[in-house]
């Protein structure tokens, strides 16, 4: 067939259309995400690493032609009350994009009751945890009791020494915090955010590879048909 092709950039042209076409309808990267029944809220709030109560202010997801429902998404929100790991108005964590990776979806201006899990400044997530919606969130309000408001954070000057007689506890290896929150409920979220952007990025530069060889073969062919017929 190709033997009778004497146009090559209509070969190129269609080529290029079946690779694009195979990466727009390509399945996406998605993951079922397997949650056991979470603990009580007691046991989620010794846990957790964070455990607050918010309005999301803002969300930022990830831009690209490429994405997958693994990709991270920063959700900010400012704090009504919190039981553990935060004391400023305002925090920021990361879930992943959809609910088939673990992520947790929120919506922009509506207030949730979050169990967070990670390190301090790297919260995270889960639809794995108690993370709920704060209109449905009666059982654990009434659990966990009231909550402190929320303060503005001390400044570095005056938080960077200890008041004297005061000893320094020592920091607990491994990265802990002074909390105990291990951040277990978010790591399904994170690795499905890990492994979809890697697996998208592989599938993009596939196809790519697949479109620069078909595109080479081509040139080289008409190339051969041409050098033939002029003899």
């Amino acid at each position: 067939m190709l033997s009778r092709l004497r146009n090559p950039a209509l070969v190129i042209l269609c080529a290029a259309l079946v690779v694009m076409g195979l990466l727009i309808v390509r399945p996406g990267v998605s993951y079922a995400c397997s949650c056991v029944v979470p603990d009580g809220p007691q046991a989620s709030l010794e846990r957790s690493a964070a455990v607050f109560s918010g309005e999301v202010v803002s969300m930022e997801e990830k831009q690209g032609v490429v994405t997958s429902t693994g990709d991270p998404v920063q959700v900010t929100f400012k704090v009504a009350n919190s039981w553990k790991g935060v004391e400023g108005d305002e925090v920021t964590l990361t879930t992943a994009m959809s609910s088939e990776s673990c992520g947790f979806e929120f919506t922009e201006g509506s207030s949730y009751l979050v169990y967070a899990g990670g390190a301090e400044g790297k919260l995270q997530a889960s639809l794995c945890s108690r993370t709920v919606k704060l209109a449905s969130a009666g059982e654990d309000l009434e659990a966990l009791g009231p909550g402190t408001s929320p303060s503005v954070s001390p400044s570095p000057a005056a938080s960077a020494e200890p008041p004297q007689g005061v000893e320094t506890p020592p920091v607990a290896e491994g990265g802990a915090g002074n909390d105990g929150g291990s951040g277990d409920n978010a790591e399904p979220a994170v690795n499905a955010a890990e492994s979809g952007g890697d697996s998208a990025q592989i599938y993009v530069w596939s196809g790519v590879a697949l479109l620069a060889l078909v595109v080479v073969v081509v040139i080289f062919r008409y190339r051969s048909i041409r050098m033939r017929s002029r003899k």
